[in-house]
């Protein structure tokens, strides 16, 4: 099983195996539910349901905006910081799938406004 970060119908998504999606889908879930709730349930209902995808199409561009920011200090601050990502996950995976596939792509929506 695979999952997806979706982040439009204009952008194309993004897909990974389930056990990355998994690793970044679950680490990046308390920084995403400090948005609070509403946003948390819009990003994660289906992944949460019955796949693992995350999709940012349903928000708000202030909300997507506010994801974007979380993500960044997620991937680019504070994993760094984590000594025992997941297991020993390698965290050059995140940052290789972060720097050029998913942050350019979130940057691609119309919902990124910077």
């Amino acid at each position: 099983m695979a999952g997806i970060f979706y982040f439009g119908k204009e952008v194309e998504c993004v897909g990974y195996n389930s056990t990355f999606m998994s690793v970044i889908g679950e680490y990046v879930r308390p920084y995403i539910m400090q948005l609070g709730n509403n946003i948390a349930e819009k990003v994660y209902f289906s992944y949460d349901l019955y796949d693992s995808d995350l999709n940012f199409s349903e928000l708000t561009q202030d909300q997507y905006m506010q994801c974007y920011k979380q993500l960044v200090k997620a991937i680019e601050v504070d994993l760094e910081k984590i000594e025992d990502f997941y297991n020993h996950y390698p965290k050059e995976l995140v940052y290789k799938a972060w720097f050029n596939e998913i942050k350019p792509a979130m940057q691609r929506s119309p919902l990124y406004q910077p």
